[in-house]
């Protein structure tokens, strides 16, 4: 027969094995479900260089513009993707590069 205490730890270990809930990352998003995992991919950068290409390009390929600062357009069944990024000459934003490379990785997450 289990004691009390011996069932209170037990408790406690499953309870910590838990995921804690997540903070947002500084592009202010949650990381969400993996669609799939690509660790071995072909990742091609296209750097724009100013707001009215950037624009242009985005509205070509994103259906929600407002606010968006980054993009990415992914290949799964060709472990392919493109990451749409400005340039740092323009505006320096190196959070969104990882935040679309994780795209391309894991698929649509949010």
């Amino acid at each position: 027969m289990i004691n009390k205490l011996t069932f209170a730890l037990l408790l406690l270990l499953l309870v910590s094995c838990e995921k804690s809930p997540q903070a947002p990352a500084s592009d202010g998003y949650k990381f969400g479900e993996k669609e799939y995992e690509k660790t071995k991919l072909e990742v091609e950068l296209v750097i724009i260089e100013d707001q009215e290409t950037f624009d242009r390009t985005a509205k070509q390929y994103v259906s929600r513009l407002d606010e968006i600062q980054a993009f990415s357009r992914l290949f799964p069944s060709a472990n392919k993707c493109i990451i749409y990024i400005k340039d740092p000459d323009w505006t320096y934003q190196p959070e969104y590069i990882g935040h679309e490379l994780a795209h391309c990785v894991w698929g649509r997450w949010h």
